[in-house]
């Protein structure tokens, strides 16, 4: 007696739907919708169901194919190995005709929304190169004739582009070609380093003169103001030290007398070399 008072009061009232899944946004794609229901809907092996007798229905249709999975639960499962579509919204309607077994229904239309997620890259390889197709210039810029200096010259001629006003961060504008040698290494400010793995006898920096077609008769190359090294080419080799240094260099140029005294280009010089034994 006090289970029939039990089973009349759970069936009591009008039909409600206990959840829908899935729901919400940034949905994982799964190939199932279930519609659960607070009470028996059909009796017991009755699972298959035809969408025409259902007035249930899901937009877009992804193509649905309705059952029972259980005597509450009803579920659209789509066929083979189809899934939702990603980054698609879609609604799920329950219209209150659908009645349960105790002939109680919904007293007003159920409807439910769930997107699922966006698609993501999780890997890329590159396979196809496809010919270089230009790039489209704005009428707005302005090209600037420049030079990449980064080593011994000569320099890296080039165009640049650039909007107007545009800062051109460490890009140099090559400037006319130089009649007399300059320092081209070290660079102004360089920072070198020793290999604590190596011997100090191949540890050296490459001392060099900027090539500008004048015949060098000798070069006197100085470090800190003392002379290192005299050569009869633009080119000598200072074994590193350890600090911080000034390279000069006093060059005679074919038919004159007097040097050329190059300015001086700081340069830093970082480790320790090898221990001896």
């Amino acid at each position: 007696m006090l289970l029939w008072a039990g089973a009349a009061t759970a069936a009591s009232g009008q039909l409600e739907v206990r959840r829908i899944s899935p729901s919400g946004d940034h949905v994982t794609p799964s190939q199932e919708a279930v519609i659960q229901f607070d009470r028996a809907m059909v009796p017991l092996g009755h699972m298959g169901r035809k969408a025409s007798s259902l007035p249930v229905t899901i937009t877009p249709g992804p193509g649905c194919q309705w059952r029972r999975l259980n005597t509450s639960d009803l579920a659209c499962r789509l066929p083979g190995q189809r899934h939702f579509r990603p980054a698609r919204h879609y609604t799920i309607t329950v219209g209150t005709v659908l009645k349960a077994l105790d002939g109680s229904h919904l007293t007003a239309p159920l409807v439910a929304h769930f997107t699922a997620r966006l698609p993501a890259i999780d890997w890329s390889e590159f396979r196809t190169w496809l010919s270089y197709m230009g790039l489209w210039h704005s009428p707005a810029l302005r090209a600037v004739h420049a030079c990449e200096w980064v080593g011994p010259p000569p320099c890296t001629h080039r165009r640049e582009w650039y909007l107007p006003n545009a800062r051109q961060g460490m890009l140099c504008v090559a400037a006319a070609p130089r009649s007399l040698p300059v320092i081209a290494q070290p660079l102004v400010g360089e920072v070198l380093a020793i290999d604590p793995r190596l011997p100090a006898s191949v540890q050296q920096l490459r001392l060099t003169l900027s090539d500008t077609g004048r015949k060098i008769a000798r070069v006197q190359w100085r470090v800190d103001g003392q002379p290192v090294r005299a050569t009869s080419t633009d080119t000598a080799n200072w074994p590193l030290v350890p600090g911080a240094h000034m390279a000069s260099a006093w060059v005679w140029l074919s038919g004159r007398a007097s040097p050329l005294r190059l300015n001086r280009s700081p340069l830093q010089v970082r480790g320790r070399p090898r221990a001896r034994g």
